[in-house]
């Protein structure tokens, strides 16, 4: 279903992966036996195989509920992970159209004119909603459902509520409380398990859920991969944990060893200096389909949110070949060598399309004639990557055989052990995220300012 590959770089196993081992065999136990930073959030680790049966049937008949009351839409509302797991798996698994009339998503922004968009789409249409909030007062969400709550009552007076689900706390928290009071279906975000690894709970599965995705399979995949990954801790058999070793050495800051200076304790690193800053300081997430656009958005903060940390990780960027090689293959052949590639390849697609032949030939393409449009993307990724390995840029790739659903559940899994790993190789805690809440109270600090700023000139 996956595969790891680092062929395209100047890694060797022996001399820059192996020698790994010991610290990885010391992360691999804080992560089975729950002793590191952030142990009362790796409620994901076991999930897939003792997730609660009956909250995944209750998930299937509110949907068929909602299918039986000719419901078109289901608008969801969240953001962070909130949104971009059930996106993200969306457009795996149907195709990156397939929210524009099916499900649509809101609550990620504070702009005017994307609530309006949102409203001109619904109208005509029977519709939902289904809001994602663990508290019930993160800002956007919470505005936006303030919004299309009451446009939902007005619209659709009957019976609202039946028509609102909650994705929630399970005992505290606004919207907990909101749901108590007005009677709407809930389901429960676990406490032992943080938004951005929280698409294998209600948060991603229920909307995938309506847009007609097996998550029973979903969950299977992640299920295979927690067997693959979880109990062995050999930098020789197991992927997830080679390329959290090799994006960890390519982070890694370059020290010297000064003789001179040293003590009997010669690895004291008093007696190391730095030789260098860390040779890279971003890491480009490279899909070559608009389906994983959003995959590429939900690793960005899987990675970015959970190791940025303590002056510590690497910047997660993003970028869609062939679309991107467009505006900055410049850049990425002959600019400056801050990055390294991470391609998420996926090898089978869901359509084939042959290349038609044209009598004029005006283009000069005919050579392609009888070629599938799958096989010049696969011959221009094997070239571009040669091209920017030539250039001096590593190319890693994850290699995924097919867009199903098992496959999706076994690539989220992949990353959630993977950043575990990579967090406890930086030594930061990879579940908790201090310097969001920053911006947070500082915005909250100026929205009073200014309302009372304003308050004063009335």
């Amino acid at each position: 279903m996956l595969k790891f590959d680092f062929a395209h770089t100047k890694l060797k196993e022996r001399r820059h992966i192996l020698p790994f081992q010991l610290q990885v065999n010391r992360a691999h136990s804080k992560i089975i036996n729950r002793t590191g930073e952030g142990s009362d959030f790796l409620g994901w680790v076991d999930l897939p195989v003792n997730y609660d049966k009956t909250e995944i049937n209750r998930m299937l008949d509110k949907v068929n509920d909602l299918k039986q009351k000719q419901v078109e839409i289901l608008l969801v509302i969240g953001i962070g992970g909130s949104f971009l797991s059930s996106k993200s798996g969306i457009d795996f698994v149907k195709g990156y159209s397939y929210t524009e009339d099916k499900v649509l998503f809101t609550g990620t922004d504070l702009s005017s004119d994307h609530i309006k968009i949102v409203e001109e789409k619904l109208k005509g249409k029977k519709w939902a909603i289904a809001v994602i909030s663990k508290s019930g007062i993160t800002l956007e969400p919470a505005l936006a459902f303030r919004h299309f709550k009451n446009l939902l009552q007005q619209v659709q007076p009957e019976n609202t509520n039946e028509y609102i689900i909650a994705i929630t706390d399970a005992e505290k928290g606004a919207l907990k409380e909101l749901s108590n009071s007005e009677g709407y279906t809930t389901f429960t975000i676990p406490n032992d398990i943080g938004g951005r690894f929280s698409g294998l709970t209600p948060v991603g599965l229920f909307p995938m859920a309506f847009a007609g995705i097996d998550i029973i399979k979903v969950m299977d995949g992640a299920a295979k991969a927690r067997d693959k990954y979880l109990n062995d801790s050999s930098l020789k058999t197991n992927d997830a944990f080679r390329y959290a070793v090799a994006r960890h050495f390519y982070g890694l800051k370059r020290w010297s060893y000064h003789p001179d200076r040293a003590t009997p304790s010669g690895n004291n690193p008093m007696h190391w200096t730095l030789k260098g800053s860390k040779k890279y300081y971003e890491e480009v997430f490279v899909t070559w389909t608009p389906d994983l656009i959003q995959t590429s958005e939900w690793v960005k903060q899987l990675i970015g949110e959970s190791l940025s940390k303590k002056g510590r990780g690497i910047l997660p960027t993003s970028a869609t070949f062939t679309r991107d090689l467009h505006s900055l293959g410049q850049t990425f052949q002959e600019g400056y060598k801050s990055f390294f590639e991470t391609v998420i390849w996926v090898e089978k697609e869901r359509n084939e399309i042959t290349i038609t032949d044209d009598l004029k030939n005006i283009d000069g393409l005919n050579y392609l004639i009888k070629n599938k449009f799958s096989d010049t993307n696969i011959m221009t990724y094997k070239a571009v990557t040669a091209s920017h390995f030539s250039g001096g840029t590593p190319v890693m790739t994850i290699l995924l055989d097919d867009k199903t659903e098992e496959t999706l559940g076994y690539f989220w899994y992949f990353f959630f052990i993977t950043t575990a790993m990579s967090g406890y190789l930086l030594k930061v805690n990879p579940f908790d995220q201090p310097g969001v809440e920053v911006y947070k109270k500082k915005m909250f600090k100026n929205f009073k300012r200014e309302l009372n700023g304003n308050e004063k000139n009335n």
